[in-house]
């Protein structure tokens, strides 16, 4: 599973907080799952719930949740659908330890494909393809983030400088 990592990544680079103190950020997955169908293929579906817990976070919760809600534009763009009908990007819960700080839990519903081939000399290659590239559910955010900046209200909150384009899938 590669979403696990790069969500990883993609906080470490995008949020202040945590790229100064790592360890502040926990992940977790829980309740998973594989769906295969077995209909001649080998490829089968991961399904699970993947847990975020930031500790000791300060200021407001949108420092985390835009970056979170950018991430999975590109990895998960299902949700944005699954919002449209009346439900839920995500999931959280705060434990407020003081006016300016929260252990704050951010629950993922994801999914990621596996495709398998059986080669001529008997192995397998197993690959995790890229979700498909949708345009943002963002207005003003391309495919190919290179800069991003998150203001409330005149305070740098957070940003992310991708020189290379967004980074790539591990």
């Amino acid at each position: 599973m590669y979403k696990p990592d790069s969500l990883r990544k993609f906080l470490t680079t995008a949020i202040p907080e945590i790229k100064r103190s790592p360890e502040k950020l926990h992940i977790f997955i829980t309740r998973g799952a594989v769906r295969s169908t077995g209909a001649n293929k080998l490829g089968f579906a991961y399904r699970y719930t993947l847990t975020l817990l930031i500790e000791d976070f300060g200021g407001s919760p949108d420092k985390l949740t835009l970056p979170v809600l950018i991430w999975l534009s590109r990895h998960q763009p299902q949700l944005f659908a699954k919002a449209l009908q009346g439900g839920d990007s995500f999931a959280f819960d705060a434990d407020i330890l003081a006016n300016d700080k929260a252990d704050i839990e951010i629950r993922l519903e994801l999914d990621e494909t596996v495709t398998v081939k059986l080669l001529p000399n008997g192995s397998y290659e197993v690959d995790h393809p890229e979700e498909p590239v949708y345009d943002s559910p963002f207005e003003s955010v391309s495919g190919d983030v290179r800069l991003w900046k998150l203001f409330l209200k005149d305070e740098l909150i957070a940003e992310a400088l991708f020189p290379d384009g967004p980074p790539p899938i591990p």
